[in-house]
């Protein structure tokens, strides 16, 4: 049951039985536990929002490699490295963060639109697969898919990962870290 009686959907129930389990994971606590970082944890190894970070602009600069390319041959080879990137991103997003997001950085109303922007993704990756690699609607294509992107980096640079970085301690940021790393590895 929601907090209002209702009964939940099964998109709610699978984000919150998610969240459960990976704030399990982090300590079990909303309120945080303390720790340390081990020696060598500075930049993106071992902060899971620089190396998010870090993959945003990877995409993107994969995707302005595929306008600035008119090889087709090499358009769809640039677009398979995005469809690499996006899914490794995707998955470690919405098996280890979001759940984490809906559980500890107060953000719940934000979680289902977070999921609602990955498919909008995934379905205008599909189509940009789908169409010629060459011509306007090829360069209108992916200047959309990027503005696309780039709305949806914007909420979680902006909002997101501030709010759960500053909920967190860094013991539990460490563990964050390492079950978006194992969900990367999943996809491998």
């Amino acid at each position: 049951m929601s907090e209002n009686g209702t009964p939940l959907s099964r998109r709610q129930f699978g984000t919150l039985a998610s969240g459960l389990l990976v704030a399990t994971a982090l300590g079990g606590s909303a309120c945080g536990t303390t720790g340390t970082r081990t020696a060598g944890q500075s930049g993106a190894e071992g902060d899971p929002f620089a190396l998010l970070v870090a993959e945003h602009r990877q995409v993107d600069q994969l995707l302005q490699r595929a306008v600035e390319s008119s090889d087709p041959g090499e358009r769809a080879d640039l677009l398979a490295q995005v469809r690499r990137a996006l899914t490794e991103h995707a998955v470690a997003e919405e098996n280890a963060l979001y759940p984490v997001v809906f559980q500890q950085a107060n953000l719940r109303e934000t979680v289902p639109d977070l999921y609602e922007e990955h498919s909008q993704m995934k379905v205008a990756l599909f189509q940009l697969e789908q169409m010629p690699k060459e011509g306007e609607n090829w360069t209108k294509g992916v200047t959309g898919f990027r503005k696309l992107i780039a709305e949806h980096v914007s909420e979680e640079e902006s909002v997101v990962f501030p709010r759960l970085k500053s909920a967190l301690g860094p013991e539990q940021i460490d563990q964050l870290d390492q079950l978006l790393r194992r969900e990367r590895g999943l996809v491998g």
